[in-house]
């Protein structure tokens, strides 16, 4: 998302919003809020999440480190570049390579098992056990630092796996799970380069 169609930006550490602004300034990677008399104060070095929203309330996300957070002015330097999140219609899959780790909690019960595909909507696991379509279980993704429930949508016609949606990610894992998405865009990307260099 292009930081001229936002309208507000919110500040946040630790799964908390410290700002919300609907004034900023913007020059090389360095972004100026304007966050009033905010009486939380966060330490210059710390690295926070950005969330952008344009009119329509569509969202993009980006990383940045605190320069300063004092006088009313909250000052961040940009670490990564405003990503827009995919709404459930185009949400962006991609395939687990190699497979995630992760454990499924079913009434009590854990499983280790491994993720296959994922996207901020949800997953493809493999397990062969019986769940039910439209039950609720916990997953946990260590490696994503993901920990939250998912409802089972449907079994794979080779009963190899099951896809799931997420019911409910935090900022902060929705967050950790887009990182992860786009780190397998430009993976998946240099193979592409790398394949048609060859073939040249």
């Amino acid at each position: 998302m292009n930081l001229n169609r936002m309208n507000k930006i919110e500040l946040s550490f630790n799964d908390r919003i410290f700002a919300k602004s609907f004034v900023f300034d913007f020059y090389d990677n360095i972004l100026e809020m304007n966050i009033g008399n905010h009486d939380m104060k966060i330490d210059t070095g710390r690295e926070i999440t950005l969330w952008g929203y344009d009119i329509s309330g569509n969202r993009a996300t980006a990383h940045a480190i605190t320069q300063s957070f004092k006088e009313g002015k909250a000052i961040v330097e940009l670490t990564s570049d405003f990503v827009d999140l995919p709404d459930r219609r185009r949400a962006l899959k991609m395939t687990a390579v190699p497979p995630i780790p992760c454990i499924l909690v079913v009434q009590g019960n854990s499983y280790d098992t491994e993720i296959k595909d994922i996207s901020v909507t949800g997953i493809f696991m493999a397990y062969e056990g019986a769940l039910v379509t439209g039950h609720k279980c916990n997953i946990l993704i260590p490696s994503l630092h993901v920990d939250t429930e998912i409802r089972i949508v449907r079994r794979q016609d080779d009963d190899s796996g099951y896809g799931c949606e997420f019911i409910k990610l935090k900022p902060k894992e929705e967050d950790e799970i887009l990182q992860y998405l786009f780190k397998r865009q430009l993976e998946e990307r240099e193979i592409m380069q790398r394949r048609k260099e060859n073939s040249e």
